[in-house]
């Protein structure tokens, strides 16, 4: 495969690598911008280091060559000329005229969804226009954001292209997904895209480039679109109502943030709670909440609107961070196709699976921090206070007065806090959800190796450490060395071929396993058979010696591994992915009736019996084992599961059914009780992946 180098811009807000860099860069042109109010400052660097950047702008226009990226799909073979695309045009003017608007019309765009027969109707995709170029090669042309209607258990794919008359399209590729990824990942465009309508393939111009540079500290990196599943009023042939997936745009529950470019409007969302059964809460849950009250005001996480009113998530983060992510993202790439290849070739290998980076945040390593008086750190300092299985790389923004912090040193130029008051709430906050809810053999195997601290000897590590971002606004970051036991409890996967089929599942999300069973090793491979029974076609990667009849929710494991044949496909762990979401329709039911309510709900979604005593047997006892009367229950169902925890499933199922319990402890029943959640409900035709799980707490 052809790889491709990427020029970077020469904007002032730029420092040229130099040229034994550039062979490797893995920054796009154009994806730095400089706000306005740093432009005297920028212009001061430029002046000094004039003679580097002049020679390096040379070097660049002599040495520089237009990059061809060379596709084969098998049935036809495109070339690509990304330098004629390459964005010049900086951020803080708009490139587009018009603004968003959703279409009535269906692009047909998108291949059909093979889980629907030939003889039934397709949901159509939401399209939406975007704007037109008003320069550029493609000017005139209208940008078109496009969202199929499905997605497997990997959830949709958003592709962005333009169009000059509605028949043929360029199809944006600045993600490189068409190099980057197999034909056979879920990820390659051509899964979801009817290649005939593909007239082109470039990097089209954006006002919401990869990296958005803020000041010397601080950057944007460019994460999803904020999508929603909003209900057509449709229902299909089994009468469960029709979702497609819609651009976010209204964010009036948000914030703004000052911008300091003219066509970007910047957000962030408030931190709230579920105020709702906060009087049905134990003394401890309500402390808690109290101290969350106080202290959380939101994530660093951002919404960045550009000026036709398209909306995309950035982390903030740093220019570093950014430039060391896409560099071991790029090793992480090549070593994985290493291992998928050694795997497609010998069906073992003794190449170690490759670990995905996480996605760069403000975070960073103790070692890093340059202290004023010696002090004992972590190695790692990432998210604060994470939530529940789901978290992603953006950290708390933290309500608490400069009084309240002292300063402990710098890193990468700045001041770094702590807090003057080693029993500052927070402390316990943090320290809980490390230590203070598990067993301990539960605590051990997500934290295997590791000692077990007491919240004195924790907080003498200063597992919190406080910075101000770019919007003068206090941020915490925790310590990362100690992984949350909790988490996504025991999410199994079921598979259902209609014949015996060798099958492949990956999870897509970086995920911190905590219990893989068999153990995944760059995905379970399988051969499933229709009774649901999984052969592992990976033994050697499994200890069964691990494994004993005693673990909770794995009871039958060493059995299965002695004989390679497993009920289903089991993990557990944290996910980094988004943020866990609320639910605010539900049921809530008594510690006694939790079994008739299980069968009850379980049974209305489809599931078979085998699957619903497997249910029960881990979250009966998981349940009942808590100091509480009452539950709020609330299901996740297949499309924000998919969401939540993306997953490739190669060859991909006819149907999947995805479901996941979500849920609070409450000390007596509320008097007004949650709306009842419509309950989507399994239809099985032709391979049929089943899952169902619960948040671990």
């Amino acid at each position: 495969m052809q790889q491709s180098t990427e020029l970077p811009d020469m904007s002032p807000s730029m420092v040229v690598p130099p040229p034994e860099e550039l062979a490797n860069s893995v920054v796009e042109q154009g994806d730095n911008a400089m706000p306005k109010s740093h432009r005297a400052r920028a212009l001061v660097i430029t002046i000094v280091f004039a003679l580097v950047i002049l020679c390096g702008a040379l070097w660049l226009r002599f040495s520089a060559q237009p990059v061809i990226k060379t596709i084969d799909d098998g049935q036809a073979t495109m070339q690509i000329d990304t330098a004629q695309t390459v964005q010049e045009q900086q951020p803080n003017s708009a490139i587009f005229s018009g603004s968003l608007k959703l279409l009535d019309q269906d692009l047909q765009l998108f291949v059909p969804d093979v889980g629907v027969a030939s003889s039934e109707a397709q949901t159509p995709g939401s399209y939406y226009e975007a704007g037109t170029f008003l320069e550029g090669p493609y000017q005139g042309y209208t940008r078109i954001i496009a969202i199929p209607s499905y997605g497997g258990a990997a959830g949709p794919e958003i592709f962005t292209l333009a169009t000059k008359d509605f028949q043929t399209y360029v199809l944006d590729d600045s993600d490189d997904a068409l190099t980057t990824y197999a034909q056979d990942d879920w990820r390659y465009p051509y899964h979801f895209l009817d290649q005939t309508k593909i007239s082109e393939v470039a990097r089209l111009s954006t006002e919401q480039p990869k990296e958005i540079v803020l000041d010397e500290n601080f950057s944007l990196f460019r994460e999803l679109f904020p999508v929603k599943y909003v209900k057509t009023g449709a229902v299909d042939k089994w009468g469960n109502p029709v979702s497609v997936g819609r651009l976010m745009t209204d964010f009036s529950e948000y914030q703004k943030l000052d911008s300091p470019f003219d066509n970007l409007t910047i957000y962030f969302k408030p931190y709230e709670q579920n105020t709702e059964y906060y009087d049905k809460l134990s003394e401890a849950e309500k402390q808690a909440f109290a101290v969350r009250e106080q202290y959380f005001v939101g994530s660093t996480e951002v919404v960045i609107v550009d000026s036709t009113g398209l909306p995309r998530f950035f982390a903030q983060t740093t220019h570093q961070a950014i430039q060391q992510y896409l560099a071991d993202e790029a090793a992480y790439q090549l070593a994985f196709r290493q291992y998928k290849d050694s795997m497609d070739t010998n069906g073992e290998t003794t190449i170690k699976f490759p670990q995905s980076p996480q996605r760069p945040g403000i975070g960073f390593q103790g070692i890093q921090v340059e202290l004023q008086t010696d002090h004992p750190l972590f190695s790692q300092y990432q998210i604060a206070i994470p939530d529940a299985c789901a978290a992603n790389s953006n950290t708390r923004v933290i309500n608490i007065s400069d009084d309240q912090l002292e300063a402990l040193g710098t890193v990468r130029g700045q001041t770094v806090y702590k807090l003057k008051d080693s029993n500052n709430p927070l402390y316990k906050l943090e320290y809980d959800l490390k230590f203070s809810y598990y067993e301990q053999e539960f605590w051990k195997s997500a934290n295997e190796g590791k000692s077990y601290k007491t919240l004195p000897e924790y907080v003498a590590q200063l597992p919190l450490l406080f910075l101000k971002d770019y919007w003068n606004r206090w941020v915490a970051v925790g310590e990362y060395d100690y992984l949350m036991p909790g988490g996504c409890g025991k999410p199994v996967v079921y598979l259902y071929p209609t014949e015996p089929t060798a099958v492949k599942v990956s999870l897509l999300a970086p995920t911190l396993l905590t219990t893989d069973i068999p153990t995944y090793r760059g995905g379970w491979q399988v051969l499933a058979h229709p009774d649901g029974s999984l052969l592992d076609l990976q033994p050697d990667a499994t200890d069964c010696g691990q494994f004993s009849t005693a673990q909770v929710g794995a009871e039958y494991a060493a059995a299965a591994c002695a004989t390679r044949i497993y009920p289903y496909l089991y993990w557990a762990g944290n996910v980094t992915s988004i943020e866990y979401p609320r639910l605010a329709d539900g049921w809530v039911v008594g510690r006694n009736e939790l079994s008739q309510f299980f069968d009850e709900k379980l049974q209305d979604m489809g599931l078979q019996p085998h699957e619903i005593s497997d249910f029960k047997a881990y979250w009966l006892p998981a349940l009942r084992g808590k100091n509480a009367p009452y539950f709020r229950i609330s299901f996740f169902q297949t499309d924000q599961v998919n969401q939540l925890f993306p997953m490739q499933v190669t060859p991909q199922p006819d149907t999947v059914f995805r479901m996941f319990m979500d849920y609070a402890e409450l000390q007596s029943q509320p008097q007004q009780l949650p709306q009842p959640q419509q309950l989507q409900k399994l239809h099985r035709s032709g391979f049929t992946l089943v899952e169902w799980g619960g948040l671990k707490q």
